[in-house]
């Protein structure tokens, strides 16, 4: 929504993923200046979007996947009318460094690969770090 539509809005809710988060709380500033109105941000995961609209939270703008703009359009919640794709977003992959090369030829090995693979911890050296992300481009070049 542009500062002009807000002119006349005290506040603006937003409740948006988390993978927007950075871009909101770095743009809620300038739109204050610029709309005089105060952005109220509820940032969650997109389930918790999905759940936070069910559950008729104030929302003026909302901000997940497409997938859950979708769903929640097709309940009724928002105006499909509205959805506008804002970008698209990478996900990246990555195993310990000592772990066997991971099988990602198929959607199905893949998806067992995932459910086998081991969170990386927080107090991993910053070379284990590299490894991975070694791994991680020998494995993406594979697939492709």
């Amino acid at each position: 929504m542009s500062p002009d539509r807000c002119a006349n809005a005290s506040e603006l809710h937003v409740t948006a993923a988390g993978a927007f988060e950075h871009v909101l709380h770095a743009l809620a500033e300038p739109f204050r200046e610029k709309s005089g109105s105060i952005i109220r941000l509820s940032i969650t995961n997109a389930g918790g979007v999905i759940r936070k609209i069910e559950a008729d939270e104030p929302a003026d703008v909302v901000l997940t996947s497409s997938a859950g703009i979708d769903a929640l359009a097709a309940k009724g919640r928002l105006d499909p009318a509205t959805k506008v794709e804002v970008g698209r977003m990478r996900l990246g992959v990555a195993v310990n460094p000592s772990a066997a090369d991971p099988d990602l030829a198929t959607a199905d090995t893949l998806r067992a690969a995932g459910r086998a693979w081991r969170r990386l911890h927080r107090s991993q050296r910053r070379r284990d770090v590299r490894a991975v992300f070694r791994h991680a481009v020998r494995a993406s070049r594979r697939v492709g």
